[in-house]
């Protein structure tokens, strides 16, 4: 199984996102101004015919602000054209009449979301990069929170797949997992002492050669009886081949900080865990540790095995 690596920097996803703007912002763009021209030309002609919108309708355009200013503001005069016009009774001249009555409303209406749209691109447009990189870390904080917190999955666009986290039963014999935490404490401590540390190359060629190897293993294991993972599920697109997902966190925010200490920072409240700037997986296991009973989010299949179980030997479904 390869690994695929894709250029999705995050001035990847910024000059996406503006050439993509661009584009919206010029066909939005034309899109209002010939509709405002149309809605305009509608709009006078239906002024001009008040009298007989009055007389064959008795309705009172006048009394709806929409009309005066021509101009939507809410559904009140969409309502009533519409009711207008479904109810004709099959008169040609007068189902038109009540068609581009009812047509003005929709206009208007239309005419106000893409203002809304013209508005959004402009200020999306004027986003630096620095913002742009905010903007994903808060919506991420969230996509996260709701992960680990909910439980939920998180769908990627097109035919990506989805995420989740996964809780999976460790099966015996599988390889270990390292402690990061825990070696770093342990392999300062030797040094400290004056221990030789432990050398894969030096250890191999020892037994090699047949002599007796010295060095300390500094290296701590994760011993647990569950795992968790984050898997890509359903990905119809990158089948065969193994993703990586860079995270946009840095965890400078625990640097030099005990986990305790983060918690104690973060009153022991997982809400507030997962507005740190951390990796996914460290915000997960301090959350686990401050609710017992989180881990029931995660548990995804009966077996609680691994996503990349094959289903033939999987116990139950996802």
């Amino acid at each position: 199984m390869g690994y695929t690596n894709l250029s999705v920097t995050i001035k990847t996803y910024y000059k996406t996102m503006k050439d993509r703007v661009r584009t919206l912002l010029k066909e939005t763009e034309k899109e209002y101004k010939e509709l405002l021209v149309e809605e305009q030309a509608l709009y006078d002609d239906i002024k001009n015919n008040y009298d007989d919108y009055l007389t064959v309708f008795k309705v009172n355009l006048k009394r709806y602000p929409d009309f005066v200013n021509n101009s939507y503001s809410n559904d009140d005069f969409l309502f009533v054209t519409r009711n207008i016009f479904m109810n004709r009774k099959g008169n040609y001249r007068i189902s038109n009449r009540r068609y581009r009555l009812f047509s003005l409303a929709k206009q208007q209406k239309k005419l106000y979301l893409l203002k809304k749209d013209l508005d959004k691109y402009k200020a999306m447009s004027k986003i630096t990069i620095d913002s742009y990189f905010k903007i994903l870390k808060q919506y991420y904080y969230e996509v996260e929170k709701q992960l680990i917190l909910k439980g939920y999955g998180y769908a990627l666009e097109g035919d990506l797949g989805w995420l989740c986290i996964n809780r999976c039963k460790v099966v015996q014999g599988q390889r270990k997992k390292l402690d990061f935490l825990a070696t770093k404490r342990n392999k300062a401590a030797l040094l400290a002492e004056g221990k030789r540390l432990w050398n894969k190359q030096e250890a191999e060629y020892a037994e090699k050669v047949g002599i007796d190897y010295k060095g300390v293993d500094y290296r701590k294991f994760i011993n647990e009886e569950y795992c968790y993972e984050i898997p890509l599920i359903n990905c119809r697109t990158l089948k065969g081949k193994k993703v990586k997902f860079k995270t946009l966190q840095d965890n400078r925010a625990i640097k030099g900080k005990t986990e305790e200490e983060i918690l104690k920072e973060c009153n022991n409240d997982v809400n507030k865990v997962c507005t740190l700037d951390l990796d996914i997986r460290k915000k997960l296991y301090m959350c686990l540790k401050l609710d017992n009973l989180l881990y029931l989010n995660f548990i995804r299949n009966e077996g609680q095995q691994s996503a990349h179980t094959p289903k033939a030997n999987r116990k139950g479904g996802q």
